[in-house]
């Protein structure tokens, strides 16, 4: 991981949450505006195979988001597991196929004991489930942060294609349960 370069999500202030809601003519009471922050709470760190592609996703990300840089030695400081480490790229970016290996096969060593999971691949969360033949789909999916950077529908459908139809989870599994 050492090798890739971090961006990692950091709060906007509330009076800046408070000023978006405000220049978009929305009603505002405490508990409407909390509960909306909360539903866009930052958290992951995400990788990028190149300095240059994690400073192209720096800055704000929607109305409540700041990207800031960070690395891996922080991300390991606080706890932060391999899978649950964000692909910046998206599937189909030739830096994708750099990013992804590690965090996929992190995401398929939890599968074996785990039910379910959630992959972020640009920006996106991808609810994934273990079924009871032992396959995984890919069974929902929503965009972070109220806000996208990718080419909308085309992009979750070819991503979910990608984990679900590309067997992309499904043989990093079938090798992490023969180890």
């Amino acid at each position: 991981m050492n090798d890739l370069f971090f961006a990692r999500p950091v709060a906007r202030s509330l009076e800046e949450a408070i000023a978006s809601w405000e220049a978009l003519d929305l009603p505002i009471d405490d508990e409407e505006l909390l509960n909306n922050l909360a539903g866009v709470a930052p958290g992951f760190p995400e990788a990028f195979a190149t300095r240059q592609a994690r400073d192209a996703a720096l800055g704000q990300f929607g109305p409540y988001v700041d990207f800031v840089p960070a690395s891996w030695s922080q991300m390991a400081a606080v706890g932060w597991a391999v899978s649950s480490i964000a692909i910046g790229h998206a599937v189909g970016d030739a830096a994708y196929s750099r990013v992804a290996p590690q965090i996929l096969d992190a995401v398929a060593e939890q599968l074996r004991t785990r039910a379910d999971v959630e992959v972020i691949i640009h920006r996106t969360t991808y609810h994934v489930i273990r079924n009871e033949q032992g396959l995984v789909r890919v069974v929902g999916a929503y965009v972070l942060f109220n806000a996208g950077s990718h080419d909308g529908q085309n992009d979750l459908v070819r991503t979910m294609r990608h984990l679900d139809l590309a067997d992309e989870l499904n043989s990093r599994l079938c090798t992490a349960v023969a180890q």
